[in-house]
């Protein structure tokens, strides 16, 4: 009875395992309203099949305003350097994590 208890919890481990390595990357950005940004809410913009490939989008993302005038590239955000000031942050997150927090949680 104790090996048939270890086999299942062996088994759940595995297939919890290879659940998680098939996860879905979802590349989220603010919202087009910048001042939005700041108060969190987001949009998921495009996904992928690994976290690398993840971080590449976020890249071609941010690329799109390097050498633009006005704005700053720093870390995984973008920043306006004229007033207001407004930054921009972007987010590679599993497909299981949403950075608007809980359904139903009212924001």
């Amino acid at each position: 009875m104790v090996r048939a208890g270890l086999l299942v919890a062996f088994l759940l481990c595995a297939v919890a395992a290879t659940a998680h390595a098939e996860c879905v990357w979802v590349l989220w950005r603010p919202t087009s309203a910048p001042q939005r940004a700041v108060t969190g809410e987001w949009s998921p913009d495009e996904t992928f099949e690994t976290k690398n490939e993840c971080r590449a989008g976020l890249d071609r993302a941010l690329s799109k305003f390097k050498g633009r005038k006005g704005y700053e590239v720093g870390g995984d955000e973008v920043r306006t350097t004229t007033l207001p000031k407004l930054v921009w942050r972007f987010y590679c997150l599993p497909d299981t994590v949403d950075p608007r927090g809980p359904k139903g949680a009212g924001l």
